[in-house]
């Protein structure tokens, strides 16, 4: 008999599993046909998934009371309104139960009302020996937190509560006293309870504002708007009414609609100093959404705040989505050229890691989990974000989105199966990091996750904090798709090829691939031979030998190519060249030019004899400083209009690898002045 046991609480998969099991199967030696692996992973994964959320809109379930909880298992086709104080939960009738809400990012506290979709039903035993009603919910979509003024609470619930007995002054001071307790729901909650009430002495667009304030503050952006937006049609004399205006739809990333709305404010007061501080920020935006960035600015902000979430806009330039070969895909609108600036896009989640989590599987997995609940909150809150997120590719096997009522059910499993495939987890090379220490995290873009891979891609990116800039890597035609890798190409073709199939399906194809897979097994393993043999012999070497011992390495790997290096870039022997080019460069400049030469063309790059770039090769990393190191070895022979030329092409370069040349034109100055002049 073949025995096989699946702990399931081990791995990723538990994050996802609301119980702990084990699974035997056991299956006689004669059923050698039987596929094992792949019925293993059908039960698994058939045992490991959530049901899914509540699927059927609000008007077709019944309201339903916890006295009348008979069974246990998915309550169908029903919803309960709930209440809270001192966390206790209960119905109108004072009936309690325990509510768990699984999968929660956004925490409430203090005094409020919950919508709960057909959750699951059981019954626990408290410390008391009271038997209860517990109610447990996994989706996003299946429990909303209401405000006490809502049609959905019955009229006798509300009522208990006392709301209407209360003027609308003194409900607005205690929700100013919650507000400045950050208890932002409750806030929120008596300041709707105020407006309710018969006018007073409080105007209602001055509650109207407090309601938009607390919303922002919950991330409710389009709920502030809304509020913010009565509160300016009832007052729009009022500059107060104006500037909250114009603050929700900034919060919201309609920069255009605010800058009007501050406009409108500044020609009301003229003297306003945060109505001009912020339509000098909408304007940066504005700027930013037609490609000016001041990235000399936004470097700054994250020197002196590290892990910032960026505050910019996204840009969109001369691309679009389209379906193609590979399905959705990025492709351009008119012809593009080498380091043209395709995109600039903030994260919709962003997750910053320290350097010493990398090697915490607990704090990776828990980072992941993070980043998806928050954008199972994003979702939430903003729907106009929810059909830009359910066209990305959703997995090899995730079902279809459900959408109810114009918004779609969000199914927590189903955003971490579109989450797993789409996210970016910046890496050293990805990153805008020349002498500087890289942050480390993991995010989702939405436009830029529309790429289809490429090993050898025709598009760089790079990132800075949580905004990912992409930059063509050669020229490229109208209509082309573009690509982007999601496995660097300095893995070997096995690893590379069984990580893709693995986690999306399918075989890379590229140029880079096909090349490789088309090469003699044998011929990649003798050269990876000759690279280990010189690597175990060069510590032993003085340092003339070393010199000799790199030239031979470099003539024995490049006579085992068959191809140029436009076509097949000598990625193998990049190290090799650098740390040859590095030995001569102090003495003998001219033989280290000789070297980083033969390093760029390695890389598929052509030069006229004054340094003019003829052909744009691979974008490695080793480029630029290779460039740099060439505009250094000029300037130290005294050939300035030389070293100028290839600091230009640094610069170009860097632009492309790094998103952007405002650091390299930082320090560009300091290398020609400390450069010895020969």
């Amino acid at each position: 008999m073949l025995t096989f046991i699946i702990d399931t609480s081990l791995g990723i998969l538990a994050t996802w599993a609301f119980y702990r099991t084990a699974i035997v199967l056991l299956f006689p030696e004669t059923h050698s046909e039987i596929n094992i692996p792949e019925l293993l992973r059908l039960l698994v994964r058939g045992l490991l998934a959530t049901p899914g959320p509540s699927v059927l809109p609000l008007g077709q379930l019944s309201y339903t009371l916890l006295e009348n909880t008979r069974k246990t298992g998915r309550l169908r086709g029903g919803y309960f309104v709930l209440h809270t104080a001192k966390g206790l939960w209960s119905d109108e009738k004072g009936t309690s139960c325990i509510l768990e809400i699984q999968n929660n990012w956004r925490k409430i506290e203090g005094e409020w009302y919950a919508l709960v979709k057909e959750p699951f039903v059981g019954f626990r035993t408290t410390e008391d020996g009271e038997h209860v009603v517990a109610l447990i919910v996994r989706h996003r979509s299946d429990w909303d937190a209401i405000p006490s003024t809502s049609d959905l609470i019955p009229e006798g619930f509300r009522v208990v509560q006392g709301w209407r007995e209360i003027g609308r002054e003194e409900l607005k001071e205690k929700g100013n006293v919650l507000y400045g307790q950050e208890l932002y729901w409750g806030a929120f909650d008596l300041y709707k309870q105020a407006l309710h009430r018969p006018a007073d002495s409080v105007p209602s667009d001055l509650i109207q504002r407090n309601c938009a304030q607390a919303a922002l503050k919950l991330s409710l952006r389009d709920t502030a708007i809304q509020d913010a937006t009565a509160a300016f049609s009832a007052n729009p004399s009022d500059p107060k009414n104006s500037l909250k205006l114009a603050e929700c739809h900034y919060a919201a990333r309609n920069y255009v609609a605010a800058e009007t709305n501050l406009q409108n404010l500044v020609a009301l007061d003229p003297l306003n100093v945060k109505g001009k501080l912020l339509l000098e920020k909408c304007q940066q935006r504005i700027a930013e959404a037609n490609g000016e960035y001041d990235w000399v600015k936004i470097r700054r902000v994250l020197k002196t705040r590290p892990n910032s979430h960026l505050d910019v806009a996204d840009y969109t330039g001369p691309v679009e989505v389209k379906v193609g070969k590979f399905g959705r895909g990025l492709y351009t609108t008119k012809d593009v050229k080498v380091g043209d600036l395709l995109l600039v896009s903030k994260a919709l989640q962003f997750v910053y890691l320290s350097d010493g989590d990398l090697e915490n599987s607990e704090k990776l997995k828990n980072m992941k989990l993070d980043c998806i609940l928050e954008v199972a909150e994003r979702l939430h809150n903003e729907k106009s974000l929810q059909n830009g997120f359910f066209e990305l590719w959703r997995g090899k096997e995730s079902a279809e989105p459900r959408n109810i009522d114009d918004t779609y059910a969000l199914d927590t499993e189903m955003i971490r199966d579109i989450y797993d495939v789409n996210c970016f987890t910046p890496s050293y090379h990805d990153i805008n990091t020349f002498l500087e220490e890289p942050p480390y995290g993991e995010g989702l873009w939405l436009l830029p996750s529309f790429m289809n891979h490429a090993c050898w891609a025709n598009t760089r990116r790079s990132f800075l904090g949580d905004v990912m800039i992409l930059r063509a890597a050669a020229d490229i035609p109208s209509g082309s798709e573009l690509f982007t890798p999601y496995v660097s190409l300095y893995t070997d073709l096995l690893s590379r090829q069984t990580h893709l199939q693995d986690r999306y399906g399918f075989t890379c194809t590229c140029a880079y691939c096909t090349i490789q897979t088309e090469e003699p097994l044998q011929v990649r393993k003798d050269r990876a031979s000759i690279l280990e043999s010189y690597a175990t012999l060069l510590p032993s070497l003085n340092p003339q030998s070393q010199q000799e011992a790199l030239k031979e390495c470099i003539l024995e790997v490049e006579n085992t190519y068959t191809l140029p290096p436009s076509d097949f870039p000598r990625l193998e022997l990049l190290n090799v060249y650098w740390t040859l080019a590095l030995t001569y460069h102090q003495d003998q400049p001219l033989e280290g030019i000789a070297v980083s030469m033969n390093l760029l063309s390695a890389l598929g790059f052509e030069f006229d004899d004054d340094g003019s770039t003829r052909r744009v090769g691979y974008m490695d990393i080793h480029a630029m400083p290779t460039m740099s190191q060439l505009c250094i070895s000029w300037a130290a022979l005294g050939k300035m209009q030389r070293a100028e030329k290839w600091g230009e092409n640094a610069k170009a370069v860097c632009e492309i690898i790094m998103g952007e040349g405002t650091r390299f034109e930082e320090i560009y100055k300091g290398w020609l002045e400390a450069a010895p002049k020969g």
